[in-house]
């Protein structure tokens, strides 16, 4: 499962770009 969560934050980091920046540290701390 982690691999396919990184591999879907990549995919949507490279469409949305610093839309991500802010949405993966909250996950990230989530976790």
């Amino acid at each position: 499962r982690s691999n396919e969560h990184i591999a879907a934050l990549r995919a949507i980091h490279q469409q949305f770009g610093d839309t991500v920046n802010v949405v993966v540290p909250m996950g990230v701390s989530g976790q």
